[in-house]
């Protein structure tokens, strides 16, 4: 029996249950509230964090990469869908500050704004990683050496 790296297989259930969704949501649209390419670019989310998994564990972290900036496009995708190409129907809110709690419709500017600006922080971050990727920050590993002795003078 084949021995793998360590986070293989958590890797291996991530790329299959994203699959899996992927593949549900194409076959049975009946449930999307929103066009199928924004579902599956949420869904897609999984397999490649679980692709980003399993290429960093056979040590290919440039590969390794590359997935987790698709993760961060595709976190971005539903934000930008609702702010930009939704209906402006509007959302379902709730939260809870302590003992009290709310829950209702939000308006469809209300939820604009707020998915509008979560998915621009979201953008943000994922254009910063895609340049530090082509800056090539992060990719060679410091080799293990003689620390720098402070001397005082």
């Amino acid at each position: 029996m084949k021995n793998f790296p360590p986070g293989t297989g958590f890797g291996a259930i991530f790329v299959v249950v994203g699959i899996g969704m992927m593949v549900m949501m194409a076959t049975d649209q009946s449930g999307l509230h929103v066009p199928l390419w924004v579902a599956e670019a949420a869904a897609s989310c999984f397999a490649l964090a679980g692709a980003s998994i399993i290429a960093q564990a056979y040590g290919k972290l440039r590969l390794a990469r590359a997935f987790s900036l698709g993760v961060i496009y595709g976190l971005a995708v539903p934000g930008l869908w609702i702010a930009f190409g939704s209906d402006g129907s509007g959302c379902t809110a709730s939260g809870s500050f302590g003992p009290v709690s709310f829950e209702g419709m939000a308006s469809g500017l209300s939820c604009r704004i707020v998915f509008g600006a979560g998915a621009v922080i979201v953008l943000a971050c994922a254009v910063a990683v895609t340049y530090g990727i082509m800056r090539g920050v992060g990719f060679q590993p410091k080799a293990p050496g003689a620390q720098p002795i402070e001397t005082k003078d």
